[in-house]
């Protein structure tokens, strides 16, 4: 449909479409769309709201940028319709480290090899299960970079829990967080290495942002939400940015939204590379309680189906009484 040579140039939080009929910007646009409620406004995930059979959507591409993690869309879009591209990176490797001494930490195996995987994919997703210890491999990947590192963590408390993980590996003296409960000493955000939530994050100026060289987002699926399309704004200058989760998928049209700054997957762990040499098989049982509890609000029916419910709960210490004192297993009621 024509021999138009597409410029996509490649940056760390966008790619410029360069040189691209207006009619292939328009058809981008409107492909990559997902649908929004009603209301909703453009800003940095969306770069505009349009109309598609009485429902609104929102398009991913802003004029004639699009979100990096989208690249290979545009691709396969040129590539559909007769064109011809050539993707350009313009991408630059920071050269500074940070002089850190990080103590002794005994590395599993798997948690040992993402050094490998950040030294040859300057993004990507870590796609690690469940308990496989994914706080860790993160500060094995900050630690082989050695670059000042923004950590961004999906709630507080997580925050918190992170801060207390990297004050062990890299020492209190390069690790703060943004919390309103830290002392000054743990708020001091010049450090190496700052964890924060996106909304704590996404409040700072550019001119701290230009001094952080690495961006790890925690539990990425919730990427898909505008806070942490703001923050890919703000990190367009960091080359280095990795994401972590146990479950890198969303319902719906969510999962493009999240692509736009995940990217792809460089690296996974599943349940094979844990069983049985870290974590236990299990072994699971559903047992049947008396009562029923029906028609009422999900908080009610929390309540008295499970938090205040007796004959359940009698079960559960029966059933804790019989593997511990009967048959002599070591038992944890969670």
């Amino acid at each position: 449909m024509g021999t138009n040579l597409i410029q996509l140039i490649r940056g760390n939080s966008f790619t410029h479409i360069e040189g691209a009929p207006h009619w292939f910007i328009d058809y981008a646009a409107r492909h990559l769309s997902v649908p929004v409620p009603i209301g909703q406004l453009k800003g940095a995930r969306y770069g505009k709201i349009w109309w598609h059979e009485g429902e609104p959507w929102g398009s991913l591409v802003h004029g004639e940028r699009v979100a990096a993690g989208l690249t290979p869309h545009i691709e396969h879009l040129v590539a559909q319709y007769g064109l011809k591209s050539e993707t350009r990176d313009v991408r630059v490797v920071p050269e500074e480290q940070v002089p850190w001494w990080s103590v002794s930490v005994k590395w599993r195996p798997y948690q040992d090899d993402i050094h490998e995987k950040v030294s040859g994919n300057p993004t990507g997703i870590i796609n690690a299960v469940p308990r496989s210890g994914k706080t860790l491999m993160a500060a094995r990947a900050v630690d082989s970079l050695a670059l000042p590192t923004v950590y961004i963590a999906p709630s507080v408390a997580i925050v918190r829990q992170t801060y207390g993980v990297f004050c062990e590996h890299f020492g209190e003296e390069n690790v703060a967080m943004m919390s309103s409960s830290a002392r000054a000493h743990q708020r001091d955000i010049s450090k190496p290495i700052v964890i924060a939530t996106t909304a704590s994050a996404g409040k700072k100026p550019q001119e701290w942002w230009d001094t952080r060289k690495v961006l790890i987002i925690d539990e990425s699926h919730h990427s898909a939400a505008e806070t942490y399309h703001r923050i890919n704004v703000l990190a367009d200058h960091i080359y280095y940015r990795y994401l972590f989760t146990g479950t890198n998928f969303r319902s719906g049209p969510d999962q493009l939204a999240m692509e736009a700054i995940c990217s792809q997957v460089i690296h996974r762990v599943t349940v094979a590379d844990l069983v049985p040499k870290y974590l236990a098989r299990p072994r699971v049982f559903f047992m049947q309680t008396q009562g029923k509890v029906a028609g009422e609000d999900w908080r009610e029916a929390y309540d008295n189906g499970i938090v205040d419910h007796e004959p359940r709960n009698n079960l559960v210490v029966r059933t804790a009484k019989m593997l511990s004192q009967d048959n002599g297993i070591p038992t944890i009621v969670d």
